[in-house]
């Protein structure tokens, strides 16, 4: 069978790119001949890599007419920009999908639209849906600051459920997930499957573990963005409340947004915090051996999720430091083997709690093998070879009921 993956996220991080990447090449060599066509706004020219597998698309949409900017109409500008966007991206990629032989489609979830419900009626019953957030409640956190936000929020509450209804299927990164855009599914026939987040485990290499004299505590946190969920502005809080003996420093590597550098100031916590930038190679790898313990992502529960599957946990994992989150991990299930390697805060929508974060690096520091630890369960449960078979066993049962 053929399988083609279509990424329009062009301009994602390179983590979640290199995931995507790490799919197609594991199906491939599974014996699912599979194909990626990504787009991406920011490139001009057609290219390919992987051996040819993947091809590069750039997204050619033509800027709306200052016309539209005049007076009487100017307060629609917004609106007419979204639906020429919306109709010239669609038209370009199911021109572009036509060129393609497959069986399947594997679309990670692109927001709903009447663009994207004409292409799944298409190619109905052809297209299997990677989701990876509660889209609707994470648009709503980016409204104030991008009013465009609102006619996404709108389509996808006019068109989602439509969409949905096309599918061939539906995979997500947690259960709670899934339940939760099975629900949106006006078909219940539609199948499901959680494929949580893999990594690469031989892509970095284990930190080697520094010493804790009980008097400094030096945390990493590793970001993306300071997007809400993120919940950066927690653990800044509860560091200008923290008045225990041990001094708690921070350092941030991610991009240096002016939010986050006015939400370090309001905080006052300039002297315990590090803007590093983003970093890489050597330069993280320093990072990870000089602090204790890493901090992953907070406040989940801003986006309506109490479990999830975090790319930057699993790194945490595999580099085989201790670390700090506010939700579920689908990967560190209940009770696993590793349960004292980390530490779960909860989330109360205001802080995090410095003091408990000191004793848990005090239990957990004092563990000579932590790190070893760590990196063995990540090399038993995050490899793409474990994840990806999961995904391919439900390819393959959907392909099943379709020829049948």
């Amino acid at each position: 069978m053929k399988v083609l993956y279509v990424f329009l996220d062009g301009t994602k991080s390179q983590g979640v790119i290199n995931k995507v990447k790490a799919k197609i090449n594991y199906l491939n060599q599974s014996g699912i001949e599979t194909a990626g066509l990504f787009f991406n706004a920011n490139i001009t020219e057609r290219s390919s890599s992987e051996g040819g597998r993947i091809t590069y698309v750039p997204a050619q949409i033509k800027p709306l007419s200052k016309l539209y900017k005049r007076r009487g109409i100017r307060k629609w500008y917004l609106w007419f920009h979204y639906r020429s966007y919306n109709s010239q991206f669609y038209s370009q990629l199911e021109a572009e999908v036509a060129k393609h032989d497959f069986d399947l489609i594997l679309l990670r979830y692109p927001l709903a639209s009447k663009g994207l419900l004409s292409f799944v009626r298409k190619y109905k019953g052809r297209i299997i849906f990677e989701h990876n957030s509660k889209e609707i409640v994470e648009l709503g956190l980016a409204l104030n600051e991008q009013p465009s936000m609102k006619y996404y929020i709108e389509a996808e509450q006019r068109y989602g459920t439509k969409v949905l209804s096309c599918a061939a299927g539906i995979t997500a990164v947690g259960n709670e997930l899934l339940k939760y855009e099975l629900s949106r599914v006006s078909d219940r026939k539609v199948p499901g499957c959680v494929v949580s987040n893999s990594f690469d485990v031989s892509r970095v290499q284990i930190r080697r573990k520094p010493i804790y004299d009980g008097n400094k505590l030096k945390l990493l946190f590793v970001t993306g963005s300071p997007s809400p969920w993120v919940g950066i502005d927690l653990l800044l809080k509860g560091l200008a409340a923290y008045r225990g003996p041990v001094d708690v420093s921070v350092r941030i590597a991610g991009p240096v947004s002016e939010k986050l550098k006015t939400l370090v100031e309001q905080t006052g916590t300039a002297s315990k915090v590090e803007l590093a930038g983003e970093l890489g190679g050597k330069e993280l790898d320093s990072c990870y051996d000089e602090a204790h313990i890493a901090i992953g992502t907070l406040a989940m529960q801003r986006v309506g999720l109490n479990e999830h599957s975090s790319l930057k946990v699993l790194e945490y994992a595999a580099r085989g430091i201790p670390f700090v989150i506010g939700y579920h991990e689908t990967n560190f299930p209940e009770g696993c083997a590793v349960s004292d390697s980390f530490l779960n805060v909860g989330y109360n929508g205001e802080t995090v709690d410095v003091a408990e974060i000191v004793r848990f690096a005090e239990r957990v520091l004092q563990q000579e093998n932590v790190s070893d630890s760590l990196r063995k369960w990540a090399e038993q449960n995050f490899n793409s070879e474990v994840k990806m078979k999961t995904l391919r066993d439900f390819i393959l049962s959907v392909h099943g009921k379709q020829t049948t």
